[in-house]
């Protein structure tokens, strides 16, 4: 009768650990879809802004490099009060 008892209380943890084991690999799942997601939206808006300021780029005060300056443009857009300017210029046509 004890082993019985044992054998059900063990039972039950193996079903325990088994829906703790599918709520983890669920979360692991979801993490990397939505990492994922985050990482496409990200270059969505990299490329849209990277679009809007080439087509725009005659607009702006700058005269050259235009790959470079398209390429960087949201770190140019944080750190540089001019170049903030130059891409709301850009991105009004």
């Amino acid at each position: 009768m004890g082993w019985f008892i044992r054998s059900s209380a063990v039972r039950r943890v193996n079903v325990g650990v088994s829906i703790v084991n599918l709520f983890e690999n669920l979360h692991r799942e979801v993490r990397t879809v939505m990492g994922q997601l985050l990482i496409l939206i990200g270059l969505g808006i990299y490329g849209w802004g990277a679009i809007k300021f080439w087509s725009g780029f005659r607009r702006t005060n700058f005269n050259g490099n235009r790959f470079l300056l398209t390429g960087l443009w949201p770190v140019l857009v944080i750190a540089n009060r001019s170049y903030r300017q130059n891409f709301q210029k850009a991105l009004k046509g």
